[in-house]
């Protein structure tokens, strides 16, 4: 039998370990969220080409990059450089986004983990015992029958 203060050790072990997991589940959940908008936000982006729009914008108000002045000689830039850039600054937004969803979930992994280490841990000392009583208890019924 686990005596009282073993008891109140485990007690006190499983709140630090329900925090850690709770805090952990949350960052995976806030990383698979941020996964899932990111992957909705590029699968948008490359099938209905006017999502891109917003980033064109970006380089279309400024006339200055669309020409660039080389020798006294004006070069202009085609639409499909400035629809790549758009795209290409699409993508880098998005990849930052992507780097933080990693970051979330591997951190609530992280935290799983201790606790999943810890809890091993424990199961295999509890474990152990048990086994331990249990051959005791199987002697104490040989020398019963015999």
């Amino acid at each position: 039998m686990i005596k009282e203060e073993q008891y109140e050790q485990l007690e006190n072990c499983d709140k630090g370990m329900d925090i850690k997991t709770l805090i952990g589940i949350i960052l995976i959940a806030i990383g698979i969220i941020i996964a899932i908008w990111v992957f909705l936000n590029v699968f948008r982006i490359f099938t209905n080409p006017k999502n891109i729009e917003v980033f064109r914008q970006i380089l279309n108000e400024k006339t200055v990059l669309k020409t660039i002045h080389f020798e006294g000689k004006n070069i202009l830039i085609p639409d499909a450089i400035i629809n790549f850039l758009a795209y290409l600054i699409c993508i880098m937004l998005l990849g930052i986004a992507g780097t933080i969803a990693i970051g979330f979930i591997s951190g609530g992994v992280n935290l799983l983990q201790s606790n999943f280490l810890k809890l091993q841990l424990l199961l295999a000392q509890y474990n152990k015992k048990s086994s331990i009583k249990m051959d005791e208890i199987k002697e104490i019924i040989k020398k019963k029958n015999t």
